[in-house]
């Protein structure tokens, strides 16, 4: 929700009275319930709503006792600082709810504002004042509204000529219908300003040149967005038509195939050559496995899950948990030459028993022989020759 300055109108003045210091005292409409009419600086107009239970509210009828009156409306709201300069009278405390509207006693103790009155130049009460904006349409009393205002809060009660705010950057509501226009307004300096941003750049409309300018900033824009727009619609094209050949010459390609009339490969059709060639590679990985694991492996399941066995075996401290297969078959290779290292070397020493020290190889265990081995070899670059048997 945002908070926004507003201006409405309730009424003119009727039957003012002269006090004894020579000002004047009349009993007002100083605001009302219902949907009121806004319209921005760029011609979208909307529908607000001033329900009853916020116009009535106990906290926003006593920002209205003592509301200083003022000629028109200022450009900066009434503080303490410029009251003296602003205020040509106040509002009495007898803030009331009367029917839809909120009546209250006015009296106007500036002489020259009295003279604008009795002039019949001041005849019109519009109120000032900053509302929360919740969003959220509806219908109230047959009237549809976009946004609903919230938390109203009056800054002061504006005399205005008959007809007044019927044009400029901020006019007085009317009961009649008229349009009233909400300018852009920058919070920081309090000043109106009507303002249009163009692809990160802000116009001053409040500047005849900078009019023509945005206008023109607007045209180009929508040149370059419907430029922008054609050339993604055409880049479109283009893919959608690429996209179409390629699943022609799909289409094409299956048709090819299932043309040739290729039976699918199953036990009964592989080649005979394949099938030598799996087999002894499938061998050649058992004997390599066995050379660690020991002539009575059970080995089973795919290459990989075998070389795993192996590994763990001869490396048990190593987490094979998301090894690359590279790195699989590295590790796999280093440990069956080290297990054909040590099994060449207990060979030689079996011959050579009457020898000199009398040891026994075939007391130690080979996967921890292998393991000594090995616990680095699988880390070296592979030559050819070091290819592990196995698919």
């Amino acid at each position: 929700m945002t908070r926004v300055p507003r201006t409405d109108f309730a009424g003119a003045l009727v039957g003012p009275q002269r006090t004894p210091q020579g000002g004047l005292r009349v009993d007002a409409a100083l605001t009302r319930t219902g949907v009121f009419r806004y319209k921005d600086t760029s011609g979208r107009e909307w529908g607000e709503l001033r329900h009853p239970d916020d116009v009535f509210a106990a906290d926003s009828l006593a920002t209205l006792r003592a509301a200083p009156v003022v000629d028109l409306h200022p450009a900066q709201p009434v503080t303490a600082e410029n009251f003296k300069a602003l205020s040509v009278g106040h509002v009495h405390d007898d803030v009331r709810a009367d029917g839809a509207l909120v009546a209250g006693t006015v009296t106007v103790n500036d002489a020259a504002e009295v003279a604008l009155i009795e002039a019949k130049e001041r005849r019109e009460l519009s109120c000032g004042y900053t509302c929360t904006i919740e969003s959220g349409a509806g219908e109230y009393l047959g009237e549809r509204y976009d946004q609903r205002q919230r938390d109203i809060r009056y800054n002061h009660v504006g005399l205005g000529p008959v007809g007044w705010g019927r044009a400029g950057s901020e006019v007085a509501l009317r009961l009649d219908g008229a349009a009233v226009q909400v300018s852009v307004r920058d919070r920081a300096a309090g000043e109106t300003m009507k303002k249009l941003k163009v692809r990160g750049r802000e116009f001053n409309l409040d500047a005849d040149e900078e009019v023509a300018a945005a206008q023109g900033a607007v045209d180009q824009s929508q040149m370059q967005s419907d430029g922008e727009l054609g050339a993604i619609k055409a880049a479109l094209m283009d893919a959608l038509q690429k996209l179409a050949s390629y699943e022609a010459k799909a289409a094409a390609s299956e048709a090819a195939e299932s043309a040739t009339g290729k039976p699918d490969v199953t036990e009964d059709n592989v080649p005979e050559a394949v099938a030598d060639a799996l087999v002894s590679k499938r061998i050649a990985l058992h004997e390599d496995a066995r050379k660690v694991l020991g002539s009575d492996a059970k080995l089973s399941g795919s290459v990989d899950a075998i070389r795993r066995q192996v590994i763990a075996k001869v490396l048990p401290s190593v987490k094979l948990d998301g090894l690359s297969g590279d790195a699989v078959v590295g590790m796999f290779t280093a440990c069956i030459a080290g297990a054909t290292q040590r099994n060449d070397g207990l060979a030689r020493a079996h011959i050579a028993a009457a020898g000199t020290d009398g040891r026994h190889d075939g007391d130690e265990d080979p996967a921890a022989t292998s393991r000594t081995q090995t616990s680095t070899r699988w880390q070296q670059p592979l030559g050819k020759s070091a290819t592990a048997k196995g698919t």
